[in-house]
């Protein structure tokens, strides 16, 4: 199954590394994860943030990214314009995350209440949380 993994599913790698729920589900069923161009940039803003929470957080980063296949823009270029109206709704922020997940058809794994809502309401797009 191809999932698109957002910051919040991604982070939770990164600060509990195996303990996180996320981890376990990606051991259980070894889904395809895609991550967005723009995903390393939230990850390097947030970088020393994370470092206060992870105890391992080199370590955790690592196997985060192992995880995932980070994307290039030029890749879902042509869905951004839809994503960023669809991102409206809830937060602009989601936008490249949107629309890897309209290019690749697949769904937004995201712990974010509101894209999940969303995503139910409008039908647009597809979003799953953990549990």
């Amino acid at each position: 199954m191809k999932l698109v993994v957002d910051s919040s599913i991604f982070f939770s790698i990164v600060v509990s590394g195996e303990n996180s729920k996320a981890f376990e589900i990606i051991r259980n069923y070894d889904p395809d994860l895609y991550f967005p161009e723009e995903g390393l940039f939230e990850f390097k803003k947030h970088k020393s943030k994370l470092e206060r929470y992870s105890k391992e957080f080199e370590f955790r980063s690592f196997i985060a990214f192992s995880l995932v296949h980070v994307i290039p823009f030029e890749v879902y270029r042509d869905k951004i314009s839809e994503a960023y109206t669809i991102a409206g709704e809830f937060g602009e922020k989601d936008t490249p995350f949107i629309a890897l997940a309209l290019k690749l058809g697949a769904p937004v794994w995201t712990g974010d209440r509101k894209i999940i809502e969303y995503s139910r309401k409008s039908e647009k797009f597809r979003a799953l949380d953990t549990d």
